[in-house]
């Protein structure tokens, strides 16, 4: 019998599972800026690996399905192969835009590993959704890893003269157009959007083609 067996003998998947919870102390390898703080986050990686390694000491296996528009969390014994349900997250894919559906696809994973491991502190600020969506932006190619600063001032500016060349004029309009090209919801003025240079090149790319309100719809 080896040391792993004997852990794991005559007790519960729910016990064993309790034990490696006290592991699970995720690396924080990712970083981004936000209103010019450098932040620190536990990817997807990190978070598999913590999780992973952590069930893995008490003979338990991470598998996390995508089943009926939701996935699933699930702790799997490695010796009887019985598998523990612990939670669906809700995850709608729309099985056309590839990228798009990588960022929603790695945010359902963090929302659902987080969750059902409460990894996900209630105090930390937002981070985790913040996280998250740096995340999915990285997945969609919005954002390389080595570009997260916010655009400069004259890459605003340009911005600014692409839309007013192509007919939005008022703010509103603007807001709504930059959101639709970038696929984000952007809520205040062009210096408080954080635009990276990935979508400020997108923006004006789309604009030169298409104008900016075909390009909103």
């Amino acid at each position: 019998m080896n040391g792993q067996e004997s852990r794991t003998m005559g007790r519960t998947v729910w016990e064993r599972l309790q034990e490696a919870r006290k592991k699970m102390k995720p690396e924080r390898s990712g970083h981004m800026s936000i209103k010019g703080n450098r932040i620190a986050y536990s990817t997807i990686d990190d978070l598999y690996k913590t999780v992973t390694d952590a069930l893995a000491g008490q003979g338990l296996w991470l598998n996390t399905p995508l089943k009926e528009n939701a996935v699933h969390v699930q702790v799997v014994d490695v010796q009887t192969g019985k598998a523990e349900d612990l939670l669906a997250y809700p995850c709608v894919l729309t099985g056309q835009d590839v990228k798009k559906d990588a960022g929603t696809w790695t945010s359902c994973k963090r929302y659902a590993i987080t969750s059902a491991f409460n990894l996900a502190s209630g105090d930390e600020g937002g981070s985790e959704q913040l996280a998250a969506r740096e995340e999915e932006r990285q997945q969609r190619g919005f954002v390389s890893r080595s570009r997260f600063a916010s655009a400069p001032e004259s890459a605003l500016t340009r911005i600014r003269a692409a839309l007013v060349a192509a007919g939005v004029n008022v703010p509103g309009e603007q807001r709504a157009t930059v959101s639709g090209l970038i696929g984000r919801q952007i809520t205040g003025n062009l210096e408080s959007a954080n635009l990276t240079p990935a979508e400020v090149d997108r923006i004006l790319d789309q604009l030169s083609k298409t104008g900016g309100q075909d390009a909103a719809r």
